[in-house]
């Protein structure tokens, strides 16, 4: 039987639910757009003639460039295994 504080524990538990899957759904949402930024990043006609010599210099976004792809990385990392399962349930469908 259901006591009160069991209810109260599983609303708490849907809460922080409901919180964790709309911090992936914008993690996800970063991961479809990163890879169009890091190829922009990379293009110098795009990026590099406006921001280099107005703002940084050179080495300075190299290194920004490497940092973005290691956000980028860690991004894809933290939320490879709901969209490797994502996959694996449409998949389940199909067969």
């Amino acid at each position: 039987m259901l006591q009160r504080d069991d209810v109260v524990d599983m609303l708490k538990k849907n809460e922080f639910q409901k919180a964790r899957y709309r911090l992936l759904l914008k993690i996800m949402y970063f991961n479809f757009i990163a890879p169009l930024i890091v190829a922009l990043m990379f293009i110098p006609s795009l990026f590099k003639v406006y921001v280099v010599p107005v703002y940084i210099s050179d080495d300075i976004w190299k290194i920004v460039r490497v940092f973005v792809i290691v956000i980028t990385i860690m991004m894809k990392m933290l939320t490879f295994r709901e969209e490797l399962q994502f996959q694996f349930n449409e998949s389940y469908f199909l067969v």
